[in-house]
């Protein structure tokens, strides 16, 4: 009888589903990843493979065992493990990526996305708070450089010591121009400052 055909080196396919982690296109003649061995048939079921090396003699030494030739090829097959392995910004070309590691770099490349989206939003909502902000330092600035504030320092320091906001800063120099406020706790310094300006 005439011998078997070799069956080609049966071997499990750890990574993870062959449809999503096998890199098929390594296997194209232009690959730049060079294999040295045929895919020469996927059992999706049990999630093996069939390897055969391109020298395959043809014939197996007995039914179900694959020739010499074939039988050598775990070390080959190690290399296109740790390939499907590698995140896909490590591989180059992305062509020679499984589809797992191409959608794996679709989640990351959208989750960086959100991240700097979101960064801008803060960063437009910092300058929105900053611009306010502004605008009231410029209108209690406004209103100080046209008007009389009787205590202004005193109004400035208790400001500073019970942390006001400007609108209550602002609140309190029209009071105080209005005669409705008066400042208290007058310091020495303060005393001192109001007669050399007077003076």
């Amino acid at each position: 009888p005439a011998p078997p055909p070799c069956p080609g080196l049966c071997i499990p396919w750890s990574v993870g589903p062959i449809c999503t982690t096998y890199p098929f296109a390594i296997h194209d003649p232009l690959a730049t990843t060079c294999v040295g061995f045929e895919l020469r048939y996927c059992n999706m079921r049990r999630n093996v493979i069939y390897v055969a090396s391109y020298d395959c003699a043809g014939v197996a030494y007995s039914s179900g065992i694959p020739c010499s030739r074939c039988s050598g090829l775990e070390s080959k097959v190690q290399k296109v493990v740790e390939h499907a392995m590698k995140p896909a910004e490590k591989i180059r070309p992305h062509h020679e990526c499984s589809v797992k590691q191409l959608l794996d770099t679709i989640t990351h490349f959208e989750k960086k996305m959100n991240a700097e989206r979101f960064k801008h939003r803060n960063t437009k909502l910092t300058l929105k708070r900053a611009q306010k902000c502004v605008a009231k330092y410029k209108a209690i600035i406004s209103f100080v450089g046209k008007h009389q504030i009787p205590g202004l320092q005193r109004i400035f320091v208790t400001a500073f010591s019970n942390c006001w906001s400007n609108n209550k800063i602002l609140k309190h120099c029209k009071l105080a121009t209005e005669g409705k406020y008066h400042p208290k706790n007058y310091t020495q310094d303060d005393k001192d400052l109001a007669v050399y300006v007077y003076e």
